[in-house]
């Protein structure tokens, strides 16, 4: 099986309720990140990491600086072309028998938005749809982490990534909202989830990535 597991950092958040068609009620995508996974042979098939180049009028939010730590200067250095690293993820999209991410909507959401924005061909909605499977959503009833809400009534929360990896391995990873460092510890979830396997034990590509990004954090 192929599984796809993709992230963004952006420059905010969308206005609340706003239409994927509005797309200037939406946020830009600042990174991209993704890796293509083959669980029967264990190896990495692809994997992207990009900062993208905002169009000059748009500002990352502090906010949004201070979680990512991506300024509008990196953007502008570093960044490169969005239309670009979308047409590339449309494509894996068609290899992947599965698409994986952490609150996997509003990501895919972003991916719709930029797709608008830019007047290009969607595969989300156009023509590869594909299995999906949240990690976010999928986790509520394994972390159990209780809330209370206004009224005083308690639920279980959806849990924030580095919460579902502590709960599932014990430790907290370094790095989030890095989307690459999000997208290795998803993957790694993902398998402990569905099938009691840590992928970055079983794979040596998938180690030689989380040497790499050691550099940028501890490893996970």
């Amino acid at each position: 099986m192929k599984i796809l597991v993709f992230d963004t950092e952006t420059t905010g958040l969308p206005e609340k309720n706003a239409s994927m068609i509005a797309t200037y009620k939406w946020p830009y995508i600042v990174q991209l990140s993704y890796i293509l996974y083959d669980t029967d042979k264990n190896i990495v098939l692809n994997y992207v990491d990009e900062i993208i180049k905002l169009p000059n009028n748009v500002i990352i939010s502090q906010e949004s600086e201070n979680i990512h730590k991506i300024s509008n200067e990196i953007s502008r250095t570093k960044g490169v072309d969005i239309k670009k690293e979308l047409n590339k993820f449309n494509n894996i999209i068609c290899k992947a028998d599965i698409i994986v991410g952490h609150n996997i909507s509003f990501d895919k959401n972003m991916i719709t938005v930029e797709c608008i924005r830019n007047k290009l061909h969607e595969n989300f909605i156009n023509s590869a749809r594909k299995p999906e499977f949240c990690t976010m959503k999928k986790s509520v009833n394994i972390c159990k982490i209780i809330k209370v809400a206004n009224n005083g009534d308690q639920y279980y929360k959806y849990p924030k990534l580095l919460e579902l990896h502590q709960y599932l391995f014990g430790t907290i990873p370094d790095g989030l909202h890095n989307s690459f460092i999000d997208v290795l510890v998803c993957l790694r979830c993902y398998g402990m989830i569905n099938y009691n396997i840590d992928y970055l034990e079983k794979s040596e590509s998938l180690k030689s990535l989380n040497t790499l990004y050691s550099e940028k954090s501890q490893k996970i």
